[in-house]
Formats: structure tokens, C-alpha cells, sequence
């Protein structure tokens, strides 16, 4: 259980690598640092997800050379942070304008309610983690697809030689967060639907906080969103 949840802390690190990027779009944009932040992950996997396809798609880049992944990982956290000290957008919380101690404050504060949310949806899961029932073992199948193709689209588990022509796209995203851990898909499916749960509840309260100002409301925001579909099975989850 120990090495299953190294491997889970893993998997988010990974993902929380890409809020270096999103960083220099979302900072300018909303002026509470706290909220760019939280914005800036998915955007961030969003936009060097983009961008690899596109490569890929084009047959410039293998997708399987997981080495030039990396490289161009760092080069896009590169020219991010390069245009983070150039910008004069960030918001008072942010890195150039001196305060440190309150950016990593409220770094530290997203994180801790982040992994927390994640950890316990794995936990939860675990005692039900295999993929069968509904269209588990389709997305499974998409996500190797993604995970194994050398150019997109990947080729299809259902007809053999062809290109999937069904929609792929969030499957490659996590896919691409495999290849960047190095942790086989049979653990990172798992992994990913702690991440949309973990970030349907954080984005869900950042949205509602932001108009809002009221933590309960944006509390109550990630409840409905994530782990409530309806009124009714709200109150049976309470």
C-alpha cells in the first residue's frame, strides 16, 4: 500500500509541475494569487498537452521518447518563469513584487487541501479499484492507446489499423502524465480520476470564491460539483 500511495504522490507531483506554466497566463488575468494558482495546473497540462499533440500529430515528435518530453517540459517551465519576472501584472502576492512569504503561504495552503482531497478519493477507491462496469474498460483502452502510440490519432484497440476516430483527447492528457512519471497506466488511471476529482473540487471553489468572497459558498460549490450529482444524493453522502 505504501509504494501504491509513493506512486500516487508521484503522479501529482508531476501534474503540479505544470502550474509553473499556466502561471504566466492565469497571473495575468486574476489578481488573487491563490486562485491563479489553482487555475494554473489544468490550464498549464492544457497548453504543453496542446502543444505535444500538435508535434506528435504532425509526425515532428515520437511520443514514445520520453527523454526530449522532459526537455521540452523544462523549456516550457523555463520560458514561463522567464516571463513571470518580466511581467508587471502579477498580483501583490506574487514573486516579483517581494512577497514570498505570502505567495508560499498560499501555495501551501492549495496543496495541503489539494492532496488531501486526492489521497482520500484513492483511499476511497480503493476498495473498489478495478476497471469493469460501465465504460471503464473503454477509457482503459483509450488511455493504453494513448499512453503506447508513437504519432496521434493512436491507433484504435477496436479495429485493428485503424486511427481512433472517437474523442481521445483527456485520455492523452493524462496519458502524457504517465509517460512524464514513468508509472504504468494500470496504476495512473486510478491516479487520474483522484486528479478530476481532486481538481473538480478545487477549481469548483476557486470559481465561487472569486465572485463570492465567501469560503462557505465555495465550499459548498465543491461539494455539489464533485461528489454531489443531485440535491438528493447530497444529503445520503451527508
Amino acid at each position: 500500500m505504501l509504494y501504491e500511495y509513493s506512486m500516487a504522490i508521484l503522479f501529482y507531483a508531476v501534474f503540479s509541475v505544470f502550474a509553473f506554466i499556466g502561471l504566466a497566463f492565469t497571473s495575468r488575468w486574476i489578481s488573487n494569487f491563490k486562485i491563479a494558482y489553482i487555475s494554473a495546473k489544468p490550464l498549464g497540462l492544457l497548453i504543453f498537452g496542446y502543444f505535444i499533440w500538435l508535434l506528435s500529430s504532425l509526425h515532428l515528435f515520437n511520443f514514445q521518447n520520453t527523454a526530449l518530453l522532459w526537455i521540452f517540459l523544462a523549456a516550457g517551465i523555463g520560458a514561463s518563469l522567464w516571463s513571470l519576472s518580466k511581467s508587471r501584472s502579477l498580483p501583490s502576492a506574487g514573486w516579483r513584487t517581494g512577497g514570498w512569504r505570502a505567495a508560499w503561504k498560499n501555495i501551501l495552503w492549495v496543496e495541503t487541501s489539494w492532496i488531501i482531497i486526492y489521497l482520500a478519493y484513492l483511499w476511497i477507491r480503493s476498495y473498489n479499484v478495478e476497471i469493469h462496469g460501465t465504460e471503464r474498460f473503454m477509457d482503459m483502452a483509450f488511455f493504453n492507446a494513448s499512453a503506447l502510440t508513437n504519432y496521434f490519432p493512436p491507433i484504435d484497440p477496436w479495429r485493428a489499423g485503424e486511427p481512433i476516430n472517437y474523442y481521445y483527447y483527456g485520455h492523452y492528457l493524462f496519458a502524457l502524465l504517465s509517460k512524464l512519471s514513468g508509472i504504468t497506466t494500470n496504476f495512473t488511471y486510478t491516479f487520474t480520476l483522484g486528479i478530476i476529482f481532486s481538481s473538480a473540487v478545487m477549481l469548483s471553489w476557486a470559481f465561487v470564491r472569486r465572485f463570492t468572497k465567501s469560503n462557505i459558498f465555495a465550499a459548498l460549490a465543491g461539494f455539489f460539483t464533485a461528489i454531489s450529482g443531485t440535491v438528493a444524493y447530497a444529503f445520503g453522502v451527508l
